[in-house]
């Protein structure tokens, strides 16, 4: 019996209805636990009072403020929470496709890695800007290799003006097909220009916001006494442990060793090697850039598709290894070990040091959001 489109469309990305289904119950509870998610709304809210544009933080977030404005106008925080999962699919969806192109023989599971990981989870549910940046991202990635420069231009322009250190992802991207697909460089080069105009249009309304100075690219990360070497070490070094959660990040450590190795050792007998220096390249750079700023741990998130392009390439047969790494994943969300505990939550000087048993990401984040439904964002401005 031949099977249906619709069963082989199902079975082909089973791993993006997963995702669907493990997202969308979390829609349903406000806009979510982060203070920038409400600040997004206010700004929305703001701009429809007054038809003044006020960025919700700096840099400015164009795209994602402005499709909260339209979403949160006709559906509140459920059609906005939607958004977000549909850019998180995109984000998969993207991801897994350009995995397949280079036929990474583990692409299903690198996805589902990603699609399981804590703090994904959160965001894809969350009216936060995250997935919006990296699913215009990836999506601009695909359609460049697909030959779609224009169109991947401004995806990969949008993915800017929802998120600037997104920048990153798009650097790299481009100059890797401009590297290793030379009959597309003019391609690239065209959807960089593409991209650069739309960024530089999505940062006019801020840049009119500060009377046109350049102060709205500088972060607001608090009092220098916070920042010393000692401080600024353990903020980074305890942030990236917790992102995977410790048994998570001795794993990852196992694996990033090996798959490190094998680039090094073995890079120019490796089936699309260059994809490889591409995920380690995208990793090393979204580090040192949470070196500069580790205060929110979902910065991070960029890494998760260059860590799976990496170990994609690098460990395309050692799949008991991946899948010990996605159940390590998938149990972070609900129950996780802690290895300090700061001395003064988000404003921390010290810390103290143990093992302690606690409720992983997900839960936590979950009781933080319903302590958030129907909180009203404080007015900024004077």
């Amino acid at each position: 019996m031949t099977a249906s489109p619709w069963m082989i469309w199902l079975k082909r990305y089973r791993v993006l209805v997963l995702a669907a289904v493990l997202y969308f119950p979390l829609i349903f509870f406000g806009y979510g636990s982060d203070y920038d998610a409400h600040g997004v709304v206010w700004a929305g809210k703001h701009f429809v009072k007054t038809l003044d544009y006020v960025p919700s933080r700096s840099p400015g977030f164009l795209v994602h403020e402005t499709m909260t404005l339209i979403l949160n106008t006709l559906g509140g925080s459920l059609l906005t929470n939607l958004g977000s999962l549909c850019m998180a699919l995109v984000f998969l969806g993207s991801f897994l496709a350009v995995a397949r192109r280079f036929q990474l023989e583990q692409a299903e599971l690198l996805t589902l890695i990603m699609a399981v990981h804590p703090y994904t989870w959160v965001s894809a549910a969350s009216t936060i800007d995250y997935f919006w940046a990296l699913g215009f991202a990836f999506l601009g990635f695909y359609l460049l290799l697909d030959q779609r420069p224009l169109f991947a231009g401004i995806a990969l322009g949008l993915a800017v003006g929802s998120r600037i250190s997104t920048g990153l992802v798009i650097a790299a991207v481009l100059l890797f097909v401009f590297i290793t697909q030379r009959s597309q460089r003019k391609q690239a080069v065209g959807a960089g220009a593409a991209a650069a105009l739309v960024a530089v249009l999505c940062y006019l309304p801020t840049a009119d916001f500060v009377e046109w100075s350049w102060r709205f690219l500088k972060p607001t990360v608090g009092d220098e006494t916070f920042w010393s070497l000692p401080l600024r070490l353990g903020r980074f070094g305890y942030k990236n442990v917790i992102f995977w959660s410790l048994p998570g990040f001795l794993a990852l450590v196992f694996v990033g060793a090996a798959a490190l190795l094998r680039l090094v050792r073995r890079g120019k007998s490796l089936p699309n090697a260059a994809l490889g220096w591409l995920g380690l390249a995208g990793v090393l750079a979204y580090e040192a850039f949470f070196y500069q700023i580790p205060t929110e741990i979902s910065y991070l998130l960029p890494t998760l598709p260059f860590w799976m392009l990496l170990l994609g390439v690098t460990l395309p047969h050692k799949r008991r290894w991946l899948l010990g790494l996605a159940a390590l994943v998938l149990i972070s969300n609900f129950v996780t070990v802690n290895v300090a505990r700061p001395n003064v939550p988000n404003q921390a000087t010290g810390a103290e040091y143990g093992l302690w048993v606690e409720p992983g990401h997900l839960v936590k984040d979950f009781a933080a959001r319903q302590a958030k439904i129907g909180y009203e964002y404080p007015d900024p401005l004077p």
